[in-house]
This record gives C-alpha cells, structure tokens and sequence, in this order.
C-alpha cells in the first residue's frame, strides 16, 4: 500500500500531509469470533506501517454489511452478499432553515447512477 503513496509528494514536503484510511469489513464476510476481525485490521495496519505519511484512522460509519445503498460507488447499487431489508430514510436532523429533506412522495430519487440498482424506488 505504501509503495502506491510514498511518492506523491517529496519527502521534504510533508507538512500538513496525512494519508486518511478506512477499512470497510463490508466485504470480508461474517464471523461471531471478534479475533476474526482484529486479526483483519492488524494485518492490514502492518501492511501500511511503512508509510513516510502520518496515519489517520477513522469512520463515521462502520459498514459491516453490504446492504447500504451506493456503498459500492457514488450513484451506484452494490452487490449485497447478505440478506438486506428495506429501511425508512431517516428524517433529517438539522433543524431547519439548515436542515433538508427529500420528496417522500415521489415515486423515484436520484441522482442515479449506471446501474439499476442505483435508482431508489417507493411504493
């Protein structure tokens, strides 16, 4: 992995460049033994150790199943290796004038994306 960045900038331009990873366990499959996924995470963390760039960590969301609409690309469906259920969207929590929300009424929503499973349907 750091063979792929290490030479994006110079080495003695550094400042205030940070490489921001995610690691999504979408796509690894399901396990009931927490190891499983601590193992995954420490084997991926030493893959990268090497970096000349600090290393920043983090997630606003964990995607642990495939379900999550274009969680395989922006305006894209993915493939769901497991089992999903059709969820209400949540209301937006930003109060308004800030705050927005959808059309609840109509019958589809973009942006769409190439595919059909980008097109989000009600009713």
């Amino acid at each position: 992995m750091d063979a792929d960045w290490n030479d994006l900038f110079s080495d003695d331009d550094l400042k205030n460049v940070v490489l921001d990873t995610h690691f999504y366990t979408a796509w690894n499959g399901r396990s009931e033994n927490i190891e499983t996924y601590c193992d995954a995470y420490s084997q991926y963390f030493d893959s990268i150790k090497d970096s000349k760039y600090d290393l920043w960590v983090g997630e606003w969301s964990l995607a642990t199943d495939t379900c999550a609409m274009w969680l395989g690309g922006f305006n894209e469906g993915s493939y769901h290796s497991f089992d999903c259920k059709a969820v209400d969207c949540p209301e937006t929590y930003i109060p308004a004038p800030y705050g927005a929300d959808f059309d609840r009424r109509a019958a589809s929503l973009g942006p769409y994306g190439e595919d059909h499973d980008s097109i989000i349907s009600y009713g």
